[in-house]
């Protein structure tokens, strides 16, 4: 896979939150990166390379912080849920005849 190749798939997974397409997209990235020689003619491909992997870690600090907001939702939900099903505190019964 081209360093482009993976670069495009590590972007794409962020965006479904595919995380083992992720990890599988990094891994064929920094392969990439890797097998690069650093020349004159290949720093700008690099230096492309980096500013896409800068956007790929601010797209994945989004998603944290989506996913944290999302968790924090759904336990909110699950209290709400949850205090509802428990006995009531003062039972209503009436001891007028």
């Amino acid at each position: 896979m081209t360093l482009e190749q993976a670069t495009c798939e590590a972007s794409e997974a962020v965006a479904a939150g595919n995380f083992e397409q992720l990890h599988r997209a990094l891994e064929a990235r920094a392969a990439a990166i890797a097998g690069i020689p650093v020349t004159r003619e290949s720093v700008p491909r690099l230096k492309a390379a980096l500013e896409a992997g800068e956007a790929i870690a601010r797209d994945l600090r989004l998603l944290k912080l989506k996913l944290g907001i999302d968790a924090n939702r759904l336990a909110q939900i699950r209290a709400a849920l949850t205090t509802g099903l428990g006995a009531s505190r003062h039972p209503s019964i009436s001891c007028r005849g």
